[in-house]
């Protein structure tokens, strides 16, 4: 959001936590005069998003954040992505991969988290047919990569899928 907004975008951000909003609102008041960025289109929940029903978005970047949540809601998510996307759009995202340590590339579910800092949330794990099931038929995707980290260190790996898509 702060690179968007140095940048002169209009910049709009939707989280499922009420807390990750406020923060968000706080950290950006802290950087930004309130003429750069307008702290309403910071809401929490999919939704809270029907607040942005009259606009068409270019550009919806969803970092991180739809494998953190069980699929049914990252498909509401996507549904209301689809409603708001400019027919010329691009819809960009990632998800984790089922390939990481102890895990097969096509392993795919939503996993209660029990590791310290994000324990008790969700962690939902995708294989390139639950992307696509992911997006509906609403997006074409013309973009796929999955990169594969390797922590040398701890001798573990994971990946990440990168979509780029369209409406159709």
């Amino acid at each position: 959001m702060k690179l968007g907004i140095e940048l002169g975008f209009k910049v709009f951000g939707v989280d499922l936590s009420h807390n990750a909003v406020e923060s968000t609102k706080a950290w950006l008041a802290q950087e930004f005069a309130t003429d750069k960025f307008d702290p309403k289109r910071i809401i929490a929940g999919p939704s809270a998003m029907d607040a942005f029903k009259d606009f068409k978005f270019n550009v919806i970047l969803a970092a991180s954040c739809l494998d953190s949540m069980y699929f049914s809601v990252a498909m509401e998510f996507v549904a209301k992505f689809r409603k708001l996307m400019a027919p010329e759009g691009i819809f960009i995202f990632d998800v984790i991969s089922g390939d990481e340590t102890g895990r097969s590339r096509d392993f795919v579910g939503d996993l209660v988290v029990d590791s310290e800092i994000e324990k008790g949330t969700i962690q939902s794990y995708y294989n390139q047919k639950k992307i696509e099931d992911l997006l509906q038929s609403q997006f074409k995707i013309v973009e796929s990569v999955l990169l594969r980290v390797e922590d040398n260190m701890m001798d573990s790996y994971s990946g990440r899928h990168f979509i780029a898509c369209v409406p159709v």
